[in-house]
């Protein structure tokens, strides 16, 4: 039963990428809305994201995002905002005591400021789970740079004695088409 929730986790993760594919290339020019549905007006493309975390012990992070960007015919605020959903992964760098942590979160940004709200499944190597959800916020550089700080809400009793429950995290989004 521990190894499923992973597994699906993974599973909604990849379903995540196939559907959200970003911006087609053949839409008739005069046409704002975007995505693979023409449902909202945004802007998609894909990206990396890295990070470190701070509570009880030192982690880092690795995934990919699907960044959403407003497009200028509709909004003012042309590159003031963007939203991502990433699947990505934490880990520390204690090796006897490896936590893994695959992670599925949605983040929004506007100039200065961020909110965040991840779901991360941690586990050991020796078959123990530490599911938790964790709301974020704090300062960000249009979300491309992010520093939040975050309440890691446990799921279930038994939590791993190095992952606190309140973070500091510091984040960078790396989006090809607009670092170029």
């Amino acid at each position: 039963m521990k190894t499923i929730i992973p597994l699906r986790l993974a599973f909604l993760c990849l379903l995540m990428v196939i559907a959200f594919p970003g911006e087609s290339q053949d839409r008739p020019s005069g046409r704002f809305l975007t995505g693979v549905y023409d449902l909202y007006p945004w802007e998609g493309s894909g990206g990396l994201k890295f990070g470190f975390h701070f509570d009880r012990s030192l982690r880092a992070e690795f995934g990919i995002l699907k960044s959403d960007i407003p497009k200028r015919k509709l909004v003012h605020y042309e590159g003031l905002a963007n939203q991502n959903i990433s699947l990505s992964s934490e880990f520390n760098f204690q090796f006897k005591d490896m936590i893994l942590g695959p992670k599925l979160s949605y983040e929004y940004n506007f100039i200065l400021a961020g909110v965040k709200l991840s779901y991360t499944h941690y586990f050991d190597l020796h078959g123990n789970a530490d599911p938790r959800i964790t709301p974020e916020a704090g300062i960000s550089l249009v979300g491309f740079f992010n520093i939040f700080y975050g309440y890691n809400i446990p799921l279930t009793p038994h939590t791993f004695r190095s992952i606190g429950t309140h973070k500091v995290s510091i984040y960078i989004n790396y989006i090809p088409r607009i670092f170029g």
